[in-house]
């Protein structure tokens, strides 16, 4: 079971707080915390709440960043207190269909690289919002070079870089 903290309590938390909710069920997450910045209450929806700052005082696998339009800001706070940014995954990703965060936070931990001719696997990692581990984002490879590569990947991944 996966030991997450949801930071952030406005309009996109009680937009996914049933997704989070089945996870919780499925025994894929535990909610220990829900961190807010503007912290009115001491507790939401049976979770204690805690300010950012108290983040570093609980044992959690993963940050749940609720809100989409203060991500960037959030990450930003995040990196100012030492959380690793591996660890912070974005609320929107409950949405997508057939979603399962066991699945996901095997992702998180074991990344895998995209190889792909053109811009399609960054855009996977950036919707899924995931570290971009692939030598090939924002690439077009044409297509008889793609196949070339693909056939003997290992020669041309250990050939050296040359820009031309």
């Amino acid at each position: 079971m996966n030991r997450v903290i949801v930071w952030g309590t406005g309009h996109d938390y009680q937009t996914i707080y049933n997704l989070l909710k089945f996870e919780e069920l499925k025994g894929n997450i535990e909610i220990i915390a829900i961190a807010d910045s503007n912290r009115r209450q001491r507790e939401i929806d049976n979770y204690l709440v805690i300010s950012p700052q108290e983040i570093s005082r609980y044992n959690y696998d993963f940050i749940i960043i609720s809100s989409s339009r203060y991500f960037a800001e959030i990450v930003r706070q995040a990196e100012t207190l030492g959380i690793n940014r591996d660890s912070l995954i974005p609320g929107y990703v409950f949405k997508i269909p057939c979603f399962d965060f066991k699945a996901y936070a095997s992702l998180k931990r074991n990344p895998v690289s995209t190889i792909s001719d053109d811009c399609w696997g960054g855009n996977v990692y950036h919707y899924l919002g995931l570290r971009f581990d692939s030598p090939f984002v924002n690439c077009y490879i044409h297509n008889d070079d793609f196949v070339k590569m693909i056939e003997d990947l290992f020669y041309y991944i250990d050939q050296p870089l040359k820009m031309e």
